[in-house]
């Protein structure tokens, strides 16, 4: 018994004792998002978040979050990925993506501008990357759902725009290369 199951570590056993498969996600996975949770952290300061007057708009946007992360995360790092890796390591994370990054051309629709949209395109593309990269090194979505949540929620509570800030502390932690290897370089 035991593998991977929906994207969570599964190591057997079901309930009974069991640890919970959040639990059960060794320390190496867990610091593997170190270098990207820096990237929330930096996001944050560089945008200044308010929190909402009222407590319902902010269970309402960390809810949003949280569905975004769940459904983004599990469709293009899980659903695209597992199509995906029988054509090779850099197909699947290369049009898992790209496909991720040109979702958001879809803001134009609601009127976002074009160069912000490019941006978003362009970001987008990076977190993808470093989300797919993890994914593999990690072999769990859950810690990606939750990162991508903690990002668009400072995000969805921002009253300045730098989004600048965010490419260049996402494309550092993707770069910089922690003791051991490359925080972006899949072990098998």
């Amino acid at each position: 018994a035991g593998g991977v199951v929906g994207g969570v570590v599964d190591r057997g056993g079901g309930r009974g004792g069991s640890p919970s498969p959040l639990v059960q996600l060794k320390v190496a996975q867990w610091s593997l998002f170190l270098r990207p949770l820096l990237v929330v952290i930096i996001n944050l300061f560089s945008q200044h978040p308010a929190l909402p007057q009222r407590l319902g708009h902010l269970v309402s946007l960390i809810a949003l979050a949280g569905l975004v992360g769940f459904v983004e995360e599990g469709l293009y790092r899980g659903l695209f990925m597992k199509w995906l890796l029988p054509r090779g390591v850099m197909t699947a994370v290369l049009v898992s993506s790209v496909a991720f990054a040109l979702t958001h051309a879809l803001n134009l629709l609601g009127g976002q501008s074009v160069s912000a949209t490019a941006l978003q395109i362009v970001f987008s593309l990076l977190f993808g990357v470093v989300a797919a990269l993890l994914r593999l090194r990690a072999g769990s979505l859950l810690p990606l759902m939750l990162w991508h949540a903690a990002f668009d929620l400072v995000s969805l509570l921002a009253t300045a725009k730098h989004e600048h800030l965010g490419l260049v502390a996402l494309l550092g932690a993707c770069l910089a290369p922690p003791p051991g290897g490359l925080a972006c370089v899949p072990h098998r």
